[in-house]
């Protein structure tokens, strides 16, 4: 069926708020059916060149430009003739799960879930090739042209395509940004359109490609909705790269919909540190927070005289009262350094919060502090780093998962299940869905499940991996993986499809995964 491209989209959104700038024409789909296309008046392209609003040829603008683009752009734009196939007999729960793994080209499915997804997204999170010229890339598109005239623009290769300088394929590919860009703009154009008003995407990177997806990212879903680049540690002893430095991290880049409905999450606090720092009460979980006496320009008792009052306190059981009585006999007045100062509460919140009071013993006499609760829901939390690190993110502790979880090491690198769920968290996905499409081993789905079954939430996750035929010679250990465990291959299909088969066995992991 027809796809409405976002450009249509957009032009429809236009043609609310200046009907008089979009012309409509007629045009019959495949099905036969009339359909009406809009595109700008070329009198009001004329009318903003007038007064000197158009860009198009103006030197001094600030943009990304790479070749392709152009092309990239268009392909965001092109209608996608394909169409998704249900495999029940491929899946595990298929009535009554609301998880999603498509075997495809993520180009074309991201065009095909625009229909159904589009603005329900709350968290993407995608981990695409690095462009490092070994990584396997080589999502081409329609774009190997663009590595050609590229390379005859610096002299790589003449008009014939001689090459003219001696280089290996692999160190170019690293080198040479066009190819990878013009990947990624169709796809990121169209994973935005799938967000919610309040989503966000997470994008792991590392050098080669990092201050480029940057630029790219702030194009497509502008500067003012960039949160965050994570600096996500990996490996703290380094990975030797030859460059005289040893590399101990990658990135994250984080990016909102909508920078005014976007909220970050929180991250989890580790069972040994709530044991260690913090109490329980009848309310719940607390620790030892800020100090009840002001300090600042506002602290003197001249500012806010009638924050100024003496607390009694109870020297054996540490309880406080505003009067004194015959257990409370110790005057304690907010005084810093011989200087009156005063308290940040009023009598009557002193009496409204009694409990949320802490009174602790310090030298020469005590001190009142206020008790600090989670700041999201029951259970206490922190907020996250813009230096990530966990010692359950390394590449370590991720191999060790999958020789748990699998038996045997099925393929080379996984990315950590503690990393991505801790993504998530920033993401505030408690029970909306999240999608990964460069899915690769299904970790995304992996933590979206493991998650749910830690904390009870309702997430689901939709996953798009291009299939990989797998070689029972070259690929042994992972061939007997996959005929062998989950799903046995299709019989019109010479070998099973390993990422299909990884996720299935993800997903056996967590029966109860379904609404």
């Amino acid at each position: 069926m027809d796809q409405e491209s976002p450009l249509q989209k957009f032009l429809a959104r236009l043609r609310v708020e200046f009907p008089e700038a979009i012309a409509e024409t007629q045009k019959t789909d495949r099905q036969g059916n009339a359909r009406t296309l809009y595109a700008l008046k070329q009198e009001f392209l004329d009318e903003l060149k007038g007064a000197g609003l158009d860009a198009a040829n103006d030197d001094n603008r600030y943009e990304l430009q790479f070749p392709g683009k152009r092309q990239a752009r268009l392909q965001a734009q092109v209608p996608c003739y394909k169409t998704l196939k249900a495999e029940p007999e491929q899946s595990v729960d298929f009535e009554a799960t609301g998880n999603v793994f498509i075997e495809g080209d993520n180009i074309d499915a991201l065009h095909l879930l625009q229909k159904s997804y589009r603005g329900k997204v709350k968290m993407i999170y995608i981990d695409p090739p690095y462009n490092t010229g070994g990584d396997g890339f080589d999502y081409s598109d329609d774009f190997s042209q663009v590595q050609q005239d590229y390379l005859k623009a610096i002299g790589v290769l003449d008009e014939n395509g001689a090459r003219q300088i001696s280089e290996t394929n692999s160190r170019l590919k690293g080198r040479f940004h066009a190819g990878w860009l013009a990947m990624m703009y169709p796809r990121l154009r169209l994973a935005r359109e799938l967000l919610r008003d309040d989503g966000s995407i997470f994008i792991s990177i590392d050098d080669n490609e990092q201050a480029n997806l940057k630029l790219l990212c702030d194009e497509i879903f502008g500067e003012d909705n960039f949160q965050y680049c994570l600096s996500v540690v990996n490996s703290l002893n380094g990975n030797d790269n030859s460059s005289g430095m040893m590399e101990t991290q990658d990135y994250c880049l984080i990016y909102s919909k909508n920078h005014q409905e976007f909220q970050m999450g929180v991250l989890a606090v580790e069972e040994e540190d709530v044991q260690r720092e913090w109490q329980q009460d009848e309310k719940g979980y607390w620790k030892k927070g800020g100090s009840l006496k002001a300090t600042g320009i506002n602290a003197p008792r001249s500012a806010r005289p009638k924050l100024f009052f003496p607390i009694y306190i109870n020297e054996q059981d540490l309880s406080f009262s505003l009067e004194k009585t015959d257990r409370h006999t110790y005057k304690l007045l907010p005084i810093t350094d011989g200087k009156e100062m005063c308290w940040y509460w009023s009598r009557d919140k002193f009496v409204q919060d009694c409990d949320e009071v802490i009174v602790a013993r310090v030298n020469n006499g005590y001190a009142l502090y206020k008790k600090q609760r989670p700041s999201l829901g029951d259970r206490p939390s922190k907020r996250g780093k813009t230096t990530f690190y966990s010692p359950s993110y390394s590449n370590t502790h991720s191999n060790q998962t999958i020789h748990k979880l699998f038996g045997r090491r099925v393929f080379s690198y996984s990315k950590p299940i503690a990393l991505l769920q801790d993504l998530i968290r920033l993401a505030d996905c408690s029970g909306e869905i999240v999608m990964d499409f460069f899915a690769g081993s299904a970790s995304t789905g992996h933590a979206v499940m493991q998650l749910n079954a830690e904390d009870g939430g309702g997430r689901k996750f939709v996953l798009v991996q291009r299939p990989e035929e797998l070689d029972k010679k070259k690929s042994k250990e992972a061939f007997e993986f996959c005929t062998s465990s989950f799903l046995p291959p299709p019989p019109a299909r010479p070998s099973p499809t390993f990422p299909k088969s990884v996720c299935a066995g993800r997903v056996r992991q967590f029966p109860n995964n379904t609404p």
